[in-house]
């Protein structure tokens, strides 16, 4: 532990000087402009600074990720919304998937933390964290790539696969 001026400094606390401040704005920042721009979630390119860079407890970059995924989300579905580019049927589908899914992981990193050993391995440790954020980053980026593999086949046979979430008019 590290006393300056007067502040504890405990494990996974930022220090938040000048260099930091600029450096982890502009990471931030850079991070917002890619979720735009691309359509990925925030957190894909936050967490792992958040966890490799700022050294900030799992837990902490988890909880961190969520808020933020939350805020965006709202925002992105607002919009779309407003705009009319809802397919209310499919998002209602993968609404209640998301909420089970939610319900499922979270009473499995539970179960899994409550145990104290299973075949030998101890799971009261943040790496189960770390390593099922990290394997929802992975999936989530290896699913990306699969869809833009699609995307430049039917767009090289000429073929317009459309928008997933704009309302096909008929007529």
């Amino acid at each position: 532990r590290e006393i300056v001026g007067g502040f504890e400094y405990i494990q996974g606390d930022i220090r938040w000087d000048t260099h930091n401040s600029l450096f982890y704005a502009f990471i931030f920042g850079s991070a917002g402009v890619m979720a735009g721009m691309f359509g990925i979630g925030g957190g894909i390119v936050t967490t792992p600074v958040m966890l490799a860079a700022m050294h900030v407890h799992p837990e902490v970059a988890a909880a961190t990720s969520s808020v933020m995924v939350l805020f965006t989300s709202s925002l992105s579905f607002a919009s779309y919304s407003l705009f009319g580019m809802i397919h209310w049927d499919y998002s209602a589908a993968v609404w209640v998937i998301g909420f089970c899914s939610c319900i499922f992981g979270n009473r499995m990193m539970r179960s899994a933390r409550r145990k104290t050993k299973v075949h030998g391995r101890t799971f009261k440790r943040n790496s189960l964290l770390a390593y099922s954020v990290g394997g929802v980053l992975l999936l989530s980026a290896f699913l990306m790539s699969v869809q833009y593999i699609f995307v430049v086949i039917a767009y090289d046979d000429g073929e317009n696969l459309g928008d997933i979430c704009t309302p096909q008019i008929s007529g």
